[in-house]
């Protein structure tokens, strides 16, 4: 792990270490997904808390069917320590839609018909 966790690193100079470590312990080598072509630490979207990007929660709901906010900082990430009450509401708005613009970039995100896992990405719905 600690040779693709340089290479990951080496990689993506531009994300701060604290988030590459979390990602490559968390996710892996599925941490390039969150990447999803972003070439900058803005290209991820607004910062949520304790570098909690958007493009993490989207990378969340779309591959690991994240629905709330406490899927999100208990059971997927264990963020919950960290982020304050404020930031787990900014987090409860961004997933309502009610957020304010998002600063992540349109090209980056994934379609709105991406498949994923098998099914279309509007499966349940």
């Amino acid at each position: 792990m600690l040779e693709y966790s340089e290479r990951f690193r080496a990689a993506h100079p531009w994300l701060p270490e604290s988030i590459a470590a979390r990602w490559v312990r968390s996710y892996g080598t599925l941490g390039d997904r969150i990447l999803a072509g972003a070439r900058q630490l803005s290209d991820l979207g607004t910062d949520l808390g304790s570098g909690l990007h958007e493009a993490e929660v989207e990378y969340l709901k779309r591959d690991e069917w994240a629905t709330c906010v406490e899927d999100i900082l208990w059971r997927r990430s264990k963020l919950g320590l960290r982020l304050t009450p404020s930031e787990a509401e900014g987090l409860q708005k961004y997933l309502r839609g009610d957020a304010g613009d998002s600063t992540r970039r349109n090209d980056v995100m994934p379609s709105a018909g991406t498949e994923v896992h098998g099914f279309g990405a509007n499966h349940g719905q």
